[in-house]
């Protein structure tokens, strides 16, 4: 098991990579606003592979490529498997949206923030990349110990993002950051009711766009014991991206 304590060091003396806008934020908006930099750049290409498992079923896996334009939108596209390629969702703020040219239709259909992400343990917002600082308003609820699977005991700050509005997939959402960096190692979202129903571990922090950042999410569910998402990704590159490529036209094309 990796030391923490070292792991940063090394990270701090060897790349000066980790040293990021969360180790020297001091409030909570703070917070939440540079938590968006360090799991994504502004503008970005991504692919990753996800793959579900559940008790007793076949796992399921595809690989998607994601676009994304801070304060535009994001457009994905499933790769992999054959059988769903050319699957494409565009999301331009609230609003998003799914054309399978498999489908025989020329319309694309509008999905909900808050189902989920082709039968995974994501939403539909995990997915298109939420929008933090304006669907939360964050607070700092103090510090507890936490196990991870990579770093073992460790103390992180808790920091609570309580929805805004209705529209948002979750009531609430609290980061679990380690001291004094502030790096996220653990999510968890709750429901409408106020429970807990499922957890995010990050973990094999890496280099990916010019800083150090997770490349493991593990989400599982309260609701479905056993039941997990894996995301790993592949490739991030920092870039901007054609704007026409977030024209609702041409999603159906």
């Amino acid at each position: 098991m990796r030391n923490l304590n070292v792991l940063l060091l090394v990270l701090i003396l060897g790349t000066g990579l980790f040293l990021t806008p969360l180790a020297t934020a001091q409030d909570p908006a703070a917070l939440l606003q540079a938590l968006e930099q360090v799991l994504n750049p502004d503008n970005y290409r991504m692919v990753m592979n996800m793959t579900t498992q559940r008790p007793g079923k076949a796992d399921t896996a595809f690989t998607l490529e994601i676009l994304h334009n801070a304060g535009v939108g994001s457009r994905m596209e499933i790769l992999q498997p054959a059988r769903s390629a050319g699957i494409r969702f565009l999301q331009l703020g609230e609003e998003l949206w799914l054309y399978n040219p498999r489908a025989g239709g020329s319309r694309a259909i509008r999905l909900s923030s808050q189902e989920a992400f082709q039968g995974s343990l994501f939403s539909n917002e995990d997915i298109s990349t939420p929008d933090y600082q304006s669907d939360y308003r964050a607070q700092l609820a103090g510090t507890e110990l936490l196990q991870h699977p990579d770093f073992g005991t460790i103390e992180v700050r808790r920091l609570q993002a309580l929805a805004r509005s209705d529209s948002s997939a979750y009531s609430r959402i609290d980061f679990l950051l380690t001291l004094p960096d502030n790096m996220p190692l653990r999510i968890e979202y709750y429901a409408r009711s106020g429970l807990l129903f499922k957890t995010m571990t990050l973990g094999w922090f890496t280099e990916l766009a010019g800083r150090i950042r997770p490349r493991i999410y593990r989400m599982e569910s309260l609701a479905e014991p056993g039941a997990v998402t894996t995301v790993s990704i592949e490739k991030l590159e920092e870039r901007d991206n054609p704007a026409d490529l977030f024209d609702p036209a041409k999603l159906t094309r």
